[in-house]
C-alpha cells in the first residue's frame, strides 16, 4: 500500500513537470507565431509611391518657411540647380527670378549673358556642399521641377544668404513674379532696380538690358 502511494506520487510529480514543460513550449511557440504574423502584416502594408520629380516633403512644407537640407550636386544654369535628397536627384528652379538661357534645347534661345549668369552661379556655389530649400505656395511647376528659394545657411534670415536674392542683387538675374509664389517679390524687385541703376553685373551691357524690355 505504501509502495503504491509512492508510485502515484512519483507519477503525479512527473505529470506536473511534463505539463509545465508543455505549457512553456506552447507559450514559446505562441510568441514566435505572433512575431511572424506581425512581420508578415508589416511587409504586406503598401509603400506609398513618390511621383517622379516630386519631393516627399512637399506636402508637409508647401506654403511654409521651413527649409529642407539638401546636397548640392551641380548647377544647370543661372537659375536652376540639381540637389540630392535621401538618395534621389531633384531639379530646383530658383523662383522669383529669371536669368537668360544658356542650356535650352532650342540653341537659338541661348546667349552669352545666360552663360555668364550660369558661370556666376557656379562660382557662387563652388564650395557649397549643402544648400537649404524653402518652398512657397506651389512647390512644383508643369515641367516637374521643384520651385524654391535656395539658402546658403539653414537659420540665417538675411536675404544676402539666399541665392535667388544674391543673383538679382549682383546683377545676374532679374526679378520675375510667378504667382502665387511671391513671398519675396517686393525684395527682389527692389534689389533688381538698385542693381540696374548701379550697372551691377550684367547690367553694364546694353544687350542684356534689351532682353528684358
Amino acid at each position: 500500500m505504501h509502495l503504491l502511494k509512492q508510485m502515484k506520487k512519483i507519477l503525479k510529480s512527473k505529470l506536473k513537470r511534463k505539463v509545465k514543460r508543455l505549457w512553456i513550449t506552447n507559450y514559446i511557440y505562441l510568441i514566435v507565431a505572433l512575431c511572424v504574423i506581425s512581420l508578415f502584416i508589416h511587409f504586406l502594408k503598401p509603400v506609398p509611391e513618390v511621383a517622379s520629380g516630386s519631393i516627399p516633403y512637399v506636402a508637409e512644407t508647401e506654403g511654409s518657411q521651413d527649409r529642407i537640407s539638401t546636397e548640392l550636386l551641380r548647377v544647370v544654369d543661372g537659375d536652376t540647380i540639381v540637389v540630392d535628397i535621401d538618395g534621389a536627384e531633384f531639379k530646383i528652379r530658383l523662383i522669383g527670378i529669371d536669368t537668360p538661357e544658356s542650356v535650352h534645347s532650342d540653341a537659338s534661345r541661348n546667349n552669352e549673358y545666360g552663360q555668364m549668369a550660369s558661370d556666376y552661379t557656379k562660382e557662387l556655389l563652388a564650395d557649397q556642399k549643402t544648400v537649404w530649400i524653402e518652398y512657397d505656395q506651389e512647390a512644383e511647376d508643369r515641367y516637374g521641377r521643384q520651385l524654391g528659394y535656395v539658402w546658403l545657411d539653414p537659420d540665417e534670415e538675411d536675404l544676402q544668404y539666399m541665392v535667388n536674392y544674391i543673383l538679382v542683387m549682383k546683377g545676374y538675374a532679374v526679378n520675375k513674379e510667378y504667382p502665387p509664389n511671391t513671398r519675396y517679390a517686393g525684395y527682389f524687385q527692389e534689389a533688381c532696380q538698385e542693381a540696374m541703376e548701379a550697372d551691377a553685373g550684367l547690367w553694364i551691357y546694353e544687350d542684356f538690358r534689351e532682353l528684358w524690355e
